[in-house]
């Protein structure tokens, strides 16, 4: 695994980007189950949902150090 070294800003950033990620991954999850149309694996919600799971996986409890300005 490797450190990620970030300025107390670029912490901010990349929580809330991965705060945003998980947020839209839930309200995509919720269309998706809530449709009743068949989401097959080429449609892009299908698409999106993959993306954000991966980009949360390969990014979810980073190890950080925080460097200064």
């Amino acid at each position: 695994m490797s450190v990620k070294i970030f300025t107390e800003y670029e912490k901010g950033y990349f929580d809330a980007e991965i705060n945003s990620a998980k947020r839209e991954l839930e309200i995509l999850v919720g269309i998706r189950t809530e449709s009743n149309e068949c989401w097959g694996e080429d449609s892009i919600i299908v698409k999106r949902v993959r993306e954000l799971e991966k980009f949360i996986n390969d990014n979810n409890n980073p190890r950080f150090i925080l460097r200064g300005e």
